[in-house]
């Protein structure tokens, strides 16, 4: 889809309630009312909402030549609990560094945080809008480290860079950081949203989960 359905932010909260009880299915994942509701009255986003919109950036993203590995909400927390044996089931069929970006969304604390890794460069960004610890890097790397071992690559030096990013001014919206993290982030590493109205970009993601697609521009802005 070219152009958004809607220029108009009161219409398209109209179009959302009227299609509340939709259910999208896309990849074996679903989003549905419940999704609908979180992103409608500023709730933390749960596991479906970042595993479904992850996957439509990802979709987008190829249609821009751009090859996005999109690591599920749950890889973070198995490498913790069952150690990168566990977690190195999941890729043993497919080799993740013949991607051109490697995106991991992470939830820890009651808090959702994004990592970017850069295949090709060897970099290892992380994105945090409220800039806590980043301690869960080096487990990343240490987990690329294994993984290219296992894969009989050779062995590369990771490094983790300090980006400037947007970030977030209250206590529910870090999963809608996270995700519009992601959605920049195919496009350079310039973040190119603030934070003077993030209900607006809640709606935009409701609708494209709606949808089941990326629709809106990275500069699009709703009349009344």
């Amino acid at each position: 889809m070219n152009n958004p359905w809607f220029t108009n932010r009161t219409k398209l909260m109209k179009y959302i309630h009227r299609n509340i009880n939709k259910r999208v299915v896309k990849d074996h994942m679903d989003v549905g009312a419940e999704e609908y509701c979180i992103l409608l009255t500023n709730q933390w986003f749960n596991d479906k909402i970042i595993n479904f919109y992850f996957n439509l950036v990802k979709i987008y993203a190829a249609t821009f030549g751009t090859n996005v590995y999109v690591f599920s909400t749950y890889f973070y927390t198995s490498l913790k609990a069952r150690g990168i044996k566990w977690v190195q089931k999941y890729t043993k069929d497919e080799n993740i560094f013949l991607n051109d970006y490697i995106f991991i969304p992470v939830h820890q604390n009651n808090h959702w945080v994004f990592i970017s890794i850069d295949v090709n460069s060897r970099e290892v960004e992380y994105y945090d809008s409220l800039y806590a610890d980043n301690r869960t890097v080096l487990d990343i790397i240490e987990y690329l480290e294994c993984e290219r071992a296992a894969k009989n690559l050779k062995t590369v030096k990771y490094v983790m860079v300090a980006r400037k990013y947007p970030r977030q001014c209250n206590g529910y919206d870090c999963g809608l950081f996270v995700c519009l993290y992601a959605r920049n982030r195919i496009f350079g590493t310039h973040m190119s949203f603030g934070s003077k109205d993030l209900y607006e970009y809640r709606l935009r993601l409701a609708h494209e989960l709606l949808e089941g697609e990326v629709i809106y521009s990275l500069g699009h802005s709703f009349g009344s």
